[in-house]
């Protein structure tokens, strides 16, 4: 019976360390399995998060390219819009106190988006060296490729009383200062 006992130890010591040994490889495949599973969800994971943060800083970086467009806009001319830039011209005669006419808006055969503007100011010399430099100062990229700068001297030769004062005062006119500008501005054309 000491045989059989230690017979029955010895089969059911096997059968218990071949149970053990096939759930031990059975749960570590498990574990194996569920570790590359949770890798690969993470990795994806990952990926996913990657992919929304580069979507956010994409669409910062389209705001600011929209940003620079609308600021590169601002300084050249549309040659569909070409009526806001004689206004602005215009409000540049208004400002500096001058009369500003243009004469004459071409666009330019010779280089491509360029806009030839032709102008007449005429007024005080302060008042047409304020608008040459407003002109220069406009938000628009001008080149200025000619400037003429005359001084047209008028004077009344007519003689003057003023009420209480005994002498005729001669009355002269201030002289008027004429410009003549000629410059091209960059278009979207």
């Amino acid at each position: 019976m000491n045989k059989n006992n230690t017979n029955f130890i010895l089969i059911s010591s096997a059968l218990l360390l071949i149970f053990f040994a096939g759930s031990f490889f059975y749960f570590f495949n498990v574990i194996k399995n569920k570790n590359k599973h949770i890798s690969a969800v993470s990795v994806a994971l990952d990926k996913k998060i990657s992919e929304k943060n580069n979507i956010n800083i994409l669409e910062k970086k389209m705001g600011e390219l929209i940003d620079i467009k609308n600021n590169v806009s601002s300084h050249i001319v549309d040659p569909t819009r070409v009526d806001i830039f004689v206004e602005s011209l215009e409000q540049i005669g208004v400002n500096s106190g001058t009369e500003l006419f243009v004469k004459n808006v071409s666009v330019s055969k010779k280089e491509k988006n360029i806009i030839q503007v032709s102008l007449s100011i005429k007024g005080s010399f302060v008042n047409v060296t304020k608008a040459i430099i407003l002109l220069e100062n406009s938000p628009y990229s001008i080149i200025v490729s000619s400037f003429y700068l005359n001084k047209d001297m008028e004077q009344d030769s007519g003689l003057s009383s003023i009420p209480g004062k005994k002498e005729d005062i001669n009355l002269y006119k201030l002289p008027t200062w004429q410009a003549s500008v000629n410059f091209s501005a960059l278009s979207l054309e």
